[in-house]
């Protein structure tokens, strides 16, 4: 991102291209962007293991996520997290990390996800059970708040229904 540092925030269900699209926005400016991913510190603290999740871990994942952003800002660098960050007060959240910093708010939306979204989560299960994918992507569209503006980020892009990762033309922006 050009001028301020940004915190580009994610938000999809399972299996929507998020990851993929992370890895092409830190590919474009290796020397300024940091992905955080909920994933990553899963698998970390999960011996290698994403499927290893442990709800009882949950303050621990989200402090190293937290330790994360602010040691990536304070360190100059554009922060990506990566996590499906469906609900608004999970973004609120993430928002209010960085609120006492001069930072651009940014949020790519994915959307709610389908069948064809499990469906790829499900080819590349990470060690969880298809039964236990398909609870996780009905809980995450149920929970899913499409984001706005006036949550605080600058910008909001939708991907829409023929979004390609690699394809920035298949993006519509709101701004505040």
């Amino acid at each position: 991102m050009e001028g301020k540092q940004a915190l580009i925030i994610l938000v999809g269900n399972i299996g929507t291209g998020k990851s993929t699209f992370a890895r092409l926005l830190a590919d474009m400016d290796r020397n300024t962007n940091v992905v955080v991913s909920l994933d990553a510190i899963t698998t970390m603290i999960g011996a290698g293991n994403y499927g290893n999740y442990d709800e009882k871990k949950k303050p621990l994942y989200k402090q190293i996520l937290v330790s994360a952003i602010e040691a990536g800002l304070s360190a100059g660098f554009d922060i990506i997290v990566d996590d499906t960050n469906i609900e608004a007060k999970r973004r609120k959240w993430l928002l209010g990390i960085v609120k006492k910093r001069e930072v651009q708010t940014v949020c790519y939306n994915f959307g709610k996800g389908d069948s064809f979204t499990l469906w790829r989560r499900m080819a590349e299960p990470k060690g969880i059970n298809p039964y236990e994918w398909s609870r996780i992507h009905l809980r995450l569209q149920r929970d899913y708040c499409k984001p706005t503006c006036e949550e605080g980020f600058v910008h909001v892009c939708n991907a829409n229904e023929s979004f390609s990762p690699k394809n920035t033309d298949f993006w519509y922006q709101e701004s505040a």
